[in-house]
């Protein structure tokens, strides 16, 4: 009598097919989790992005509206300037100058711009070089926020004996609106959102106060 064959290890055809098709859907889970994760952390990305756009553009503008110069007398007539302009899609104003260390002040320029439509930027050069250069060349410009569809601008104005209205045009030279309203619009494709931004001038005086930039008030204790 023949003794049996020792029987040979492994899998059997069945098995290794199982165990292939087993393999290649978690390789598929694998790969459509990463194809997905992928797709969220570059939308998280772009909306921080977004959103990091936005709350730098409205802090700018916060802060520095904030702390408009009044309006100043004229000593002549080539120094004679509007120390805030106000329209419905354009600002233009005397603030602290970037940096703003040595207490000096620069003319800014807000609203959309004409070189790169769609952009809102911000302008500015130094005060003392804006009262006797009008050449475009020479501000300096930053961008503030991209590919914008549009911008509006109100200001509230208050009277005697009233609540007050929001206008969109301020032509009372003698003094700041009681607050400011920016508005930036985008397409409704765009994921940006803008939050209306308020701002009170902090300062609001005669035009003929001789301010003091230390104390923030006029020299005559007014």
């Amino acid at each position: 009598m023949s003794a049996a064959l020792p029987r040979a290890g492994g899998f059997t055809l069945i098995e290794v097919l199982v165990a292939l098709a087993l393999m290649s859907l978690i390789g598929t889970i694998l790969i459509e989790s990463l194809r997905v994760g992928g797709h969220t952390w570059q939308r998280v990305t772009r909306e921080a992005a977004n959103l990091d756009e936005v709350t730098r553009a409205q802090e700018f503008l916060r802060q520095h509206l904030a702390t408009i110069y009044p309006p100043q007398p004229a000593t002549d007539l080539s120094s004679a300037s509007e120390s805030f302009v106000g329209e419905n899609d354009t600002l233009e104003f005397s603030s602290s100058a970037p940096g703003g260390s040595d207490g000096a002040l620069a003319r800014y320029r807000f609203g959309m711009s004409s070189s790169d439509p769609g952009n809102v930027e911000i302008r500015y050069l130094r005060e003392r070089i804006a009262r006797f250069s009008a050449q475009a060349d020479s501000w300096s410009s930053e961008p503030l926020i991209a590919h914008a569809s549009g911008l509006s601008i109100q200001f509230w104005e208050g009277s005697t004996g009233s609540s007050g209205r929001w206008v969109s045009h301020w032509a009372d030279a003698a003094k700041l609106p009681g607050l400011i309203r920016i508005d930036v619009q985008f397409a409704p494709t765009d994921s940006r959102r803008w939050p209306p931004l308020y701002v009170e001038p902090r300062v609001d005086t005669r035009a003929n106060c001789a301010f003091d930039v230390v104390s923030r008030r006029c020299r005559d204790g007014a």
